[in-house]
């Protein structure tokens, strides 16, 4: 009987750690780089993305123009722009996201991503479709 107790409790252990492991592998906390498959990536626009796992991502370093609360037309047509240009950037290569372990105002884990080592906010913003941003209030379109 007490090595079936024991047998138990290790396997339940042995479980819950497995449990652990998959549940935080996306989930926001220290800072930390995760390689990602980028199929499994949703680009919500052009500087925010989400996990297969639910856990959203601002993106650091660049800001893009707004597609959801466009302040113009051509705010929202360059947003546009942003959003495809990321996608295509996470279909050509290894990603990798590199959590920052902090959260935005709304809750977002602050993250940088990198496509075949290089970081995408730094090839959004060359080709115009971004530029740079490290907090406070963002410049109008």
């Amino acid at each position: 009987m007490p090595t079936t107790i024991a047998a138990i409790t290790a396997i339940a252990i042995f479980a819950g750690l497995i449990f652990y492991s998959a549940a935080s592998a996306f989930s926001p906390g220290s800072p930390s780089a995760r390689p990602a498959a980028a199929s499994s990536i949703r680009v919500i626009d052009g500087d925010t993305i989400e996990s297969p796992y639910g856990v959203k991502y601002r993106l650091l370093g660049f800001d893009t123009p707004e597609i959801f609360d466009a302040k113009t037309p051509q705010e929202y047509a360059l947003g546009m722009k942003a959003k495809k240009r990321l996608e295509q950037l996470l279909s050509r290569g290894t990603v990798r996201i590199i959590e920052s372990g902090k959260l935005d105002k709304y809750g977002r884990s602050l993250a940088t991503l990198a496509v075949n080592g290089r970081d995408v906010g730094e090839v959004l913003i060359a080709e115009g479709l971004a530029r740079a941003y490290h907090g406070g209030k963002r410049q109008p379109w």
